[in-house]
């Protein structure tokens, strides 16, 4: 009896540690997701409250700004939506996801940072191109790549998404001209 007792103490515990690093590492991608966005909204308002910009020049970048915010606001809807159907565990809810339109949504987002840097950015994604898979998740997974691939790719460079289908599973590329990882970095990917 204090055996199964002990087991089920020790299971649970176990469950609670792997739902904790689950969270860590969902806190950690939106972190990613946020920070960005939100300091350059923070940065165009400093300078119009402090008077270095006025309202006018304002004005020339609020469809960036905007595109910032809903990307804050996308990302803050999918946490939400993550959260609506997961108990102790992220629990992944599969569908069938265009990856063309969850990477459209993604350069869309982070378009803002793309023309900081002059950086090129083409969906070569298949229209037909469906996986089976938690949309929520493919759509961090697919912003967290280009997040940094923009990130590491000089000014005037290119961002490329692309895919090619091996026996019925799609294989998504991300390619950039960036600085690149050594052997040993991109082993442990």
């Amino acid at each position: 009896m204090i055996s199964a007792l002990w087991e089920q103490l020790s299971d649970r515990k176990q469950q609670l540690r792997d739902a904790n690093i689950a969270r860590e590492k969902l806190f950690s991608v939106i972190g990613h997701d946020l920070r960005s966005p939100i300091a350059n909204l923070k940065s165009f308002l400093d300078l119009l409250c402090d008077g270095t910009m006025n309202f006018e020049d304002f004005r020339l970048f609020q469809d960036d700004l905007r595109k910032g915010v809903n990307h804050v606001h996308v990302t803050l809807e999918n946490l939400m939506g993550w959260g609506s159907f997961q108990t102790s565990t992220l629990q992944p809810r599969i569908e069938r996801v265009s990856l063309h339109a969850t990477a459209q949504e993604g350069i869309q987002l982070l378009d803002l940072i793309a023309k900081e840097k002059d950086i090129r950015v083409e969906n070569a994604l298949p229209e037909d191109a469906f996986a089976m898979a938690d949309a929520y998740q493919i759509q961090s997974v697919m912003r967290n790549l280009l997040s940094n691939a923009l990130k590491f790719t000089p000014r005037n460079g290119r961002v490329l998404f692309s895919a090619e289908k091996k026996k019925g599973i799609w294989h998504v590329n991300v390619q950039d001209n960036g600085i690149g990882m050594d052997a040993e970095r991109a082993s442990r990917l």
